[in-house]
């Protein structure tokens, strides 16, 4: 694929040596608007797992955990590489982050008699074989030919140095400067060309920085994330998030093992439910976080683009309505939501999209397509209708839902997840006598807590959520008779 870049033209403020805002097309805001489409794994992954550190150890942990612990083979690769409502969208988009113009799907042989496609290599298949043949979709299977762009209508945009977008003007430019006419004679502009590179280390900065595009284009060397406080940033500070009736819904029993003497979570014991709600974080849209959380997520930059797209300056930037609501409302992927998640989410019906494969069995055509009746090049039409495989159904017939298998896990603090027999090496470090078990219910206002304290860059997520309320752990231990929850 040919090399793709773009102008921006950069006002920077000398004084400070710092981007103030960017000047850019609609193709450049497409880009940074995708980021709300993409599953926090694929941003972890983008980041090369240096992006926020909870989320870098799930992503950690699914790599590490041996492929026996996950309930069939595509479970890994949904996790590790998850697929999102919006994919086919982005094949369009100025740049791909992965360097994708066609998505992948897998089917079975030629003489199968079932019809399915795969998003993952290696599924089962119904006749017993593995789905291994690759077949591709195209860029420009979903693009209507007025489009101007695939979220945007066209048009120029001011960005900030924070990612808070407004159409371009000269009173939107002054709004920018703070109104300040002073701060004009230390301004200067300048251009830069962006290709993929750019843009990968933009997206990095936009995890870990409110100065995305002064660190990338000004800075010139890595940015480290930003220290945070550890402190409870959950539910318990958020009430808005979740009415009080929520906890009694979806119940999920951990127990915790807590260091009495510095009142620390040291790790939590769990079942199969727990670790399959804390994966299911590395596939939730960014969008979809910044919506659960009330728009707050703790990662400014992308919390501003959130608002951007909904603010009123952008009101009718946008190709249609349902445009946005891949932005701001993304759903699920079919088959990527738990149907008992403690968080509540509407999935994407992958039923209701039809694919379409040639008919000739001895075609050698490798092209998907959503419209039917098309001509193929071996002279038939594409008219063999394609479902998508539950990826979650497992040779032996069982279509039960969940990443990984019947089992104990342990999870750390910092969401560092690994089996139980594994925990011999943590327990070599710890003072068994400073420890003490502590029975605890996961509802929904835990669960967002969980979300939330995940993404503040905090390495004390479960203590932080469970024992925010505790000064001393004889307080949760003293005359409990079975399990304990906060409220």
């Amino acid at each position: 694929m040919a090399t793709r870049s773009l102008t921006l033209s950069l006002t920077i403020d000398e004084s400070s040596n710092k981007v103030l805002f960017a000047e850019v097309g609609k193709d450049f805001i497409d880009v940074l608007f995708s980021f709300l489409t993409l599953p926090l794994g694929t941003l972890v992954r983008l980041s090369d797992k240096n992006s926020i550190p909870c989320l870098d150890n799930l992503y950690k942990s699914v790599e590490d955990l041996a492929g026996e612990y996950f309930k069939t083979a595509p479970c890994k690769e949904m996790l590790l590489g998850p697929r999102h409502a919006a994919e086919i969208m982005c094949l369009d988009l100025w740049v791909n982050l992965e360097g994708n113009r066609a998505l992948c799907y897998y089917t079975c042989s030629r003489d199968c008699r079932y019809d399915y496609l795969s998003l993952y290599e290696n599924a089962q298949c119904d006749c017993g074989r593995k789905m291994s043949h690759k077949v591709y979709m195209p860029s420009g299977s979903m693009k209507n030919e007025n489009s101007e762009g695939v979220f945007l209508k066209g048009g120029r945009y001011f960005i900030t140095d924070s990612f808070s977008v407004v159409p371009s003007s000269i009173q939107a430019a002054f709004n920018l400067l703070g109104g300040d006419r002073k701060i004009m004679s230390t301004l200067v502009e300048r251009q830069v060309n962006v290709g993929i590179s750019e843009i990968i280390s933009i997206l990095k900065q936009s995890l870990v920085s409110e100065a995305a595009l002064t660190n990338v284009f000004l800075v010139k060397e890595s940015v480290n994330l930003p220290e945070k406080k550890n402190r409870a940033l959950a539910h318990y500070s958020r009430p808005e998030l979740c009415s009080d009736s929520d906890s009694s819904d979806g119940i999920v029993s951990i127990k915790l093992s807590v260091d009495k003497q510095k009142n620390k979570v040291v790790f939590a014991e769990c079942k199969k439910d727990f670790i399959d709600f804390l994966f299911s974080f590395l596939t939730y849209p960014s969008g979809f976080v910044i919506e659960k959380l009330n728009g707050i997520s703790h990662v400014p930059c992308l919390d501003n683009l959130y608002a951007s797209v909904l603010s009123n300056p952008m009101a009718d930037c946008f190709e249609a309505i349902n445009t946005k609501e891949y932005l701001v409302n993304p759903m699920i992927p079919s088959h990527f939501s738990l149907n008992q998640s403690l968080i509540e989410s509407e999935e994407v019906h992958r039923e209701r999209m039809r694919y379409y494969l040639c008919r000739n069995p001895d075609c050698d055509s490798i092209e998907v397509s959503l419209i039917p009746n098309m001509r193929c090049k071996c002279g038939y039409i594409t008219n063999k209708r394609m479902a998508i495989m539950d990826p979650w159904s497992g040779a032996n017939g069982d279509s039960s839902e969940g990443f990984v298998s019947d089992g104990t896990f342990i999870v750390t603090d910092d969401l560092v997840i690994t089996p139980l027999c594994s925990v011999s090496t943590l327990m070599r470090r710890i003072v068994i006598d400073d420890l003490v078990e502590v029975p605890f219910n996961t509802g929904k206002k835990e669960a967002l807590a969980l979300l939330e304290a995940a993404l503040t860059g905090s390495l004390a997520v479960l203590t932080n959520v469970f024992l925010g309320k505790v000064e001393k752990i004889e307080d949760a231990t003293s005359g409990i008779d079975g399990d304990c929850v906060l409220v």
